[in-house]
């Protein structure tokens, strides 16, 4: 396959692959390197879910590509999670949502609608109506 110019600089900061996050990705690090390169891009970072498991890829597969001349910066990343404490992790965690849960009783907020919908503001239509004019 003939690799195309790009005109706009493009590098993908976030991608996930099977190695790492095989419910949210597609094809093995190597496979997103090649689709990146093939189409313009010099750099990727892999991403993955909470893990580096594509990284041995991820580096095995940038010696080939620069040993076939193929100039293309592997951006070794992980998508991370915290807890409020390393201590107590799980712990806090529940205590994070019962306090939450808490609150939503306190505003009286239906429970049906998932979490973002009930923590946005509230807008009257009279507020709408003088926007419009």
């Amino acid at each position: 396959m003939q690799r195309t110019k790009s005109s706009i600089p493009f590098v993908g900061l976030h991608a996930h692959s099977v190695a790492g996050s095989p419910f949210d990705a597609l094809g093995y690090p190597q496979d997103h390197m090649n689709f990146a390169y093939d189409n313009g891009s010099e750099a990727l970072a892999l991403t993955d879910h909470g893990n580096m498991n594509g990284l041995a890829y991820q580096i095995l597969h940038a010696k080939k590509m620069k040993a076939e001349g193929k100039n293309f910066k592997p951006i070794y990343g992980v998508e991370a999670y915290f807890v409020p404490s390393v201590k107590s992790g799980e712990k806090n965690t529940t205590e994070y949502k019962k306090t939450k849960k808490q609150q939503l009783r306190q505003k009286k907020i239906p429970r049906r609608l998932p979490l973002r919908t009930r923590e946005l503001p509230r807008v009257k239509a009279t507020s709408c109506e003088h926007a419009a004019t």
